[in-house]
């Protein structure tokens, strides 16, 4: 039942955040204009596209960051708490915090690589996570002991 329910999960969480996506990658000002729509900003429209690009990761980050949560929900439900707990150490120093910092302090840092580093990351992550969903290690966890 809990398999089920992680994949109901995870198609619910795909359609709202593909609808979100696409509305990034489509109709991307439908999110800038509240923000652009005052008189006096000044470059303006160099903001907006720049805006536009980043809605464009977001958008892709946004697929595998909700997968990323409907599996992490579900092997933290099931008692799997030590293996998410050392992945996400050691996923976010090797491949996030120690890549940033490097990046930032040694290479001219640029926005969009540090996204592309971000979504590398959340992607990975969602792989490792999914991955160890479908192994099913976490169906013989026990999370309350009824002795």
């Amino acid at each position: 039942m809990a398999e089920k329910a992680t994949w109901s999960a995870l198609h619910i969480a795909l359609v709202f955040f593909g609808v979100i996506a696409a509305l990034y990658l489509f109709v991307p000002h439908l999110f800038i204009w509240p923000f652009t729509s005052s008189e006096g900003i000044e470059s303006a429209e160099e903001v907006e596209k720049l805006v536009v690009q980043l809605l464009r990761f977001i958008a892709f980050f946004g697929i595998f960051d909700a997968s990323l949560l409907v599996f992490t929900g579900a092997l933290l439900g099931a008692g799997d708490t030590r293996f998410v707990m050392m992945t996400t150490i050691i996923v976010s120093w090797l491949f996030l915090i120690v890549p940033c910092y490097f990046y930032i302090s040694f290479f001219n840092a640029e926005l969009f690589t540090l996204w592309w580093i971000i979504t590398l990351h959340v992607i990975l992550y969602c792989t490792v996570f999914c991955l160890r969903f479908l192994k099913g290690h976490w169906k013989q966890l026990t999370v309350i002991d009824e002795s």
